[in-house]
């Protein structure tokens, strides 16, 4: 392929980008787990207000047991999974097509930090879509203990007592929290690996 050409993806190609993505964003979402647990709860649990993060923990565990600083492992691993992947996946989709909106490779290079940004954005705000409503049922998981027994029982629930505005009131929040952040990622690591 000559360097003015564009890429010619194949379905496997986006699987692998997709799996790159699910892959990065479950792992480093699902360890964090316990921090999560622990912020929401000092948020949200008046026992909790003013401890730190360790005595909290530490107060968590006392009263629940350890396993209670996995609460909501199930939509975040999932939620990550489904965004990470799509996120990545659909970065590289939506830059073919800016390019080719551009007028191809040779007219795009002088645009290639927009479609950077563009791509990203628009990949993010797709992602999020798929993430909010697993992100919903974490935070109830978290933050109303005895909500449901885990992510389907908890998204079960949630679906049949709130039906779709239950899955979507953190959405504006969480797109303009996130949105902008591959903004300021992509332009700066896009560079590194031409």
């Amino acid at each position: 392929m000559a360097s003015n050409e564009l890429p010619t993806f194949v379905f496997s190609d986006y699987v692998k980008f997709f799996g790159a993505g699910a892959l990065a964003a479950t792992s480093t979402h699902a360890a964090a787990t316990p921090i999560d647990v622990v912020k929401t709860r000092i948020q949200v649990d008046d026992a909790l207000k003013g401890y730190n993060m360790v005595r909290a923990a530490r107060q968590i565990v006392s009263k629940e047991g350890t396993a209670a600083l996995l609460t909501g492992f199930g939509p975040t691993a999932m939620g990550y999974l489904a965004q990470g992947g799509a996120k990545f996946a659909g970065y590289e989709f939506f830059k073919k097509q800016y390019i080719s909106l551009a007028g191809g490779i040779d007219k795009a290079v002088d645009r290639r930090t927009a479609i950077y940004l563009g791509a990203s954005a628009t990949a993010e705000f797709f992602a999020d879509i798929l993430l909010c409503p697993l992100e919903a049922t974490r935070i109830r998981l978290v933050s109303q203990r005895g909500y449901a027994s885990g992510l389907t029982t908890g998204f079960a629930r949630m679906a049949r007592e709130e039906g779709l505005r239950g899955s979507t009131p953190g959405s504006s929040p969480c797109c303009s929290s996130r949105c902008p952040s591959p903004w300021a990622s992509s332009p700066c690591t896009r560079p590194s690996t031409r």
